[in-house]
């Protein structure tokens, strides 16, 4: 049966490499929903509609335009369910060494939380974790794979 979503998965991982700016659409339950535009599919069991991880060039925590967009856009949902918590988990390809990542990825998401607060968001409702470059979303060792590894992701725990 497993052989059976082997086309499927291979469609939209080719359909995430073409991505320049992804953009991610969470799903219920542990399934995918299609999303129309430039987005990508997340398998999770958490659900947050217009919710976008931040992405960062290779070696950097520099919150860009794009950055800053993105985050504007969350803090309008977070300001909208306030009794929501989330967790910002700072995220880096497998380039450099396992510690400089962990460090990496914590400095990405501080900055995004230091930016959420300063548009108004209650530190108390945000967590920092690292995971540098022990779950990565992309498996492949190429361009298009380091962006989607360089991020901070948006987890709302139970």
């Amino acid at each position: 049966m497993r052989t059976m979503y082997k086309p499927f998965l291979l469609t939209v991982f080719a359909l995430l490499i073409s991505l320049q700016n992804p953009q991610v659409s969470f799903s219920q339950g542990g399934e995918a929903d299609i999303c129309s535009g430039d987005c990508m599919i997340v398998w999770s069991d958490e659900y947050a509609p217009d919710i976008s991880d931040v992405y960062f060039d290779k070696d950097q925590f520099a919150l860009d335009e794009t950055a800053k967009d993105i985050l504007k856009k969350n803090t309008e949902f977070l300001k909208n369910n306030p009794n929501i918590r989330l967790e910002l988990q700072g995220h880096c390809d497998e380039r450099g060494s396992n510690n400089e990542n962990i460090i990496l990825g914590k400095k990405r998401a501080d900055l995004v939380k230091k930016y959420l607060i300063s548009l108004g968001i209650n530190p108390d409702r945000m967590n920092v974790i690292s995971y540098g470059e022990e779950k990565p979303f992309c498996m492949l060792s190429n361009e298009a794979c380091w962006k989607l590894n360089n991020r901070v992701h948006f987890r709302f725990p139970k």
